[in-house]
């Protein structure tokens, strides 16, 4: 005589129907949210979508009809909390951590304290980045800073390097542009005149300006041909950081 097996269904205390695995595997049943609970939380969560777009309108409308400036963080804090919000509803309900295993939601919840732990760490520093900014926009340098690099000082009179009492060559730091401390270099070596000559030369029968798609700026430095520019310009360079001034 057989029997028919019928699946072995449960429900939980507050009502909801779990997936029929079998009595023996019981262990895996999924929990069937019925459909008016997800449907509120649709709503729920529609409704807070148009309070955000509503409070972000009406701030603007406040700003300019009362000419009040309000600050940002008031905007970004109503956000921020309603965004938490609808984000606790779509993990308790559509992601189920409220009926599953409390031992996943322990680990999301540490999840979300190191992601909180690595911005905070990252953002530390966000009241004095505006100090550093202004440092290292200081730093650029048309051709180059030298910052960090030395040269080799040479005697005036006798027109080759000085030597200290070990007899090594004596250097000095250079503090300014590189294109001008080379350009004052060259004319120590080679005089004014050939200077000015090298210069008209190059202008006439080399690539002086680079092209836009080459050009390097602050946040990246890209290869590039012909003339260094500034290095053989009409002017005197400057002898900042040269040692040199420019009437050798």
């Amino acid at each position: 005589m057989s029997h028919s097996h019928q699946p072995h269904q449960r429900t939980d205390p507050e009502g909801l129907t779990l997936d029929p695995h079998g009595e023996h595997e019981e262990h895996h049943g999924h929990v069937i949210v019925s459909f008016w609970t997800l449907t509120a939380v649709l709503s729920v969560l529609l409704v807070f979508t148009v309070l955000t777009v509503a409070f972000s309108r009406g701030e603007m409308w406040a700003a300019h009809t009362f000419k009040v400036d309000i600050p940002q963080w008031v905007n970004i804090s109503i956000a921020l909390s309603i965004a938490v919000v609808k984000g606790i509803l779509v993990l308790l309900f559509f992601m189920q951590l409220k009926y599953d295993n409390k031992v996943n939601a322990v680990i999301f919840s540490a999840c979300l304290f190191c992601v909180a732990l690595f911005l905070g760490f990252s953002m530390i520093d966000l009241g004095s980045r505006g100090t550093i900014y202004e440092f290292k926009v200081g730093q650029i340098e048309k051709g180059g800073n030298g910052v960090g690099l030395s040269k080799v000082v040479i005697d005036p009179e006798t027109g080759k390097p000085k030597l200290d009492k070990d007899g090594n060559p004596v250097t000095e730091a250079i503090t300014g542009s590189i294109v001008a401390f080379s350009a004052n270099r060259y004319i120590a070596e080679h005089g004014m005149e050939d200077w000015k000559e090298r210069g008209e030369f190059l202008r006439n029968h080399g690539e002086v300006e680079p092209t836009p798609e080459i050009v390097s700026d602050a946040n990246q430095s890209r290869p590039r041909r012909g003339l260094t520019p500034g290095l053989f310009d009409h002017t005197t360079p400057k002898a900042e950081g040269s040692g040199h001034g420019g009437g050798h």
